[in-house]
């Protein structure tokens, strides 16, 4: 059994059904119930973490996928098993999908000016910035469970993201029409992402 875990629906509606992979939602900043969620159905063979992420690096375009090959939150670098990473790119590069590979950095906060992708890109060398995988891979490493991230870049390195306080939408409707293209892009990235990775890793014939 494989876990997959993302932080909203949009994130994982592309995802098909695949025998041997079960699909949480997770909510930010809260480690017990995401324990729970994902422990549920016994203790799986691999955790996934997926979902969108703010692009850094600025050769990465909405809908690009990262493969973490390290997940750095609050100082912390998770390392992503070097075996797990070969199978996956394998598993991904036979259905014509080549993800990036590189560091991804976990915050707090929604990172979404060009200024702040800048100066975290400068700083951490991450191809990507997200809000989850970075507890979710401290708990797998402390758990001795298995662990990947993949992220699809929802708004690039050089876009500001423009819906990120209340009241947004409204104000900027042309933004919301894009930033929901944007989704949909990113999202269809994911599923066939994933898909492919469920296929490998849990056995199913999807």
């Amino acid at each position: 059994m494989i876990v997959v875990a993302a932080c909203f629906r949009i994130e994982t509606a592309w995802i098909p059904k695949i025998p041997g992979t079960r699909v949480v939602r997770v909510r930010i900043g809260a480690p017990s119930g995401f324990a729970r969620a994902i422990t549920a159905g016994g203790r799986p063979d691999l955790l996934i973490s997926t979902g969108f992420c703010g692009g850094l690096d600025p050769r990465l375009g909405t809908g690009d996928l990262i493969l973490a090959t390290e997940v750095i939150h609050h100082g912390r670098a998770i390392a992503i098993a070097p075996e797990l990473l070969t199978r996956a790119r394998a598993a991904l590069a036979r259905e014509g999908i080549h993800p990036a590979p590189g560091r991804l950095v976990t915050a707090a906060r929604v990172i979404g000016k060009k200024a702040e992708k800048e100066r975290l890109h400068n700083e951490t060398e991450a191809l990507g910035v997200e809000m989850e995988a970075g507890r979710l891979a401290e708990w797998a490493d402390d758990n001795g469970l298995p662990f990947l991230a993949v992220k699809s870049v929802l708004d690039p390195a050089g876009v500001e993201l423009p819906l990120s306080k209340p009241g947004d939408v409204l104000r900027h409707p042309i933004a919301a029409i894009s930033a929901g293209f944007a989704a949909i892009r990113a999202g269809r990235a994911i599923g066939r992402g994933i898909g492919t990775l469920a296929r490998e890793f849990a056995g199913g014939e999807g």
